[in-house]
């Protein structure tokens, strides 16, 4: 049951860092960028997560958002990364390969 507390806290740390990731690629509304974030990695991503972190983002500056009104259904909300939310992503990416390399390198020892 710890183990499960363990890994749960790494992916909601991990949570803002994928959904910059993802946003690089390609503009998203908010349930499409859920359901991408299912398909690529192995999370648990629910609208009560990821949109409270979209709209941290948004009010850092890191991410942008605009609406897109339809002939049919209801509007939805794009979400895209900024220049400054590029830059972070860059940092934070940097950030990872350190980190993860020396987990790497301290679980071969």
């Amino acid at each position: 049951m710890k183990f499960m507390k363990w890994q749960s806290q790494i992916l909601k740390g991990s949570l803002e860092f994928i959904i910059l990731l993802v946003l690089e690629k390609n503009e998203c509304y908010g349930y499409e960028l859920i359901k991408k974030i299912k398909s690529l990695i192995d999370i648990e991503a629910s609208e009560g997560t990821v949109y409270p972190i979209l709209n941290r983002l948004k009010n850092l500056g890191l991410v942008t958002s605009r609406w897109e009104h339809r002939e049919t259904g209801v509007p939805r909300k794009y979400y895209s990364i900024t220049d400054q939310g590029e830059k972070m992503l860059t940092e934070m990416k940097t950030f990872w390969m350190k980190f993860t390399d020396s987990i790497n390198n301290l679980m071969e020892k």
